[in-house]
């Protein structure tokens, strides 16, 4: 039985840039749509419905790109959003708004296959996860403890994720760095950083996220 085509909608304010990374797309086995947006009009609603992934293209404001992923996760899309960017800011800035991953422009085609295919495998692999007083729902992005609803960016999810399903070992730096971003990142303090904003976020429950020397980071019980 032949396997269906992962299906990309393709959203850009530059027709350009639109129909290359369309053309992109469809050179290495995506099924691909093209939602040209025109810069300065108001967010209407983006049709998802048999998306797979939404990737964002770079042109345009990063205020027009971050309504563009409120308004799809506002809207119910729960699959995977990869943008490219023209730096590390804007990235950074569309991560916090709905984003699963990023690229920075200028992208090749088969990276930009590489990161379509495992950002949606990573998203649908985990819809709902437990661990001790933790409740991780994925699709949303949410986390509950003790009754607080926490809103998470798509890497606190995956972090967290890495954390419940290693069952209160330890996950050492390199793994988490290979696992969330999907490629080794020497010299770089993204695992800290990141960690760093989601003890923040759980608060008083921040504890939960041990560090454990030389050996990396776990879940207490």
């Amino acid at each position: 039985m032949r396997r269906r085509a992962v299906r990309v909608l393709v959203i850009d304010f530059e027709r350009a840039t639109a129909g290359e990374l369309a053309g992109m797309l469809m050179r290495t086995g995506f099924a691909v749509e093209v939602d040209e947006r025109a810069a300065g009009a108001s967010i209407e609603p983006v049709a998802t419905s048999v998306v797979d992934v939404v990737a964002l293209g770079p042109a345009g404001a990063i205020e027009e790109r971050t309504a563009l992923c409120g308004a799809l996760r506002e809207g119910g899309y729960d699959g995977a959003i990869v943008a490219i960017c023209r730096d590390l800011a804007d990235g950074g800035t569309l991560l916090e708004h709905g984003a699963d991953d990023f690229l920075i422009a200028p992208v090749g085609e088969l990276e930009l296959a590489a990161r379509v295919r495992f950002c949606r495998k990573r998203r649908a692999a985990r819809p709902l996860m437990r661990w001790g007083l933790l409740e991780l729902d994925c699709l949303r992005r949410t986390v509950r403890v003790r009754g607080r609803s926490i809103r998470l960016t798509s890497r606190d999810c995956e972090l967290l994720a890495c954390l419940i399903e290693a069952d209160g070992r330890a996950v050492p730096r390199a793994r988490l760095l290979e696992q969330v971003w999907g490629r080794a990142h020497r010299g770089t303090n993204l695992v800290e950083v990141h960690l760093s904003r989601l003890r923040d976020k759980l608060g008083e429950d921040a504890g939960l996220i041990q560090t454990v020397r030389r050996a990396g980071y776990r879940l207490r019980g």
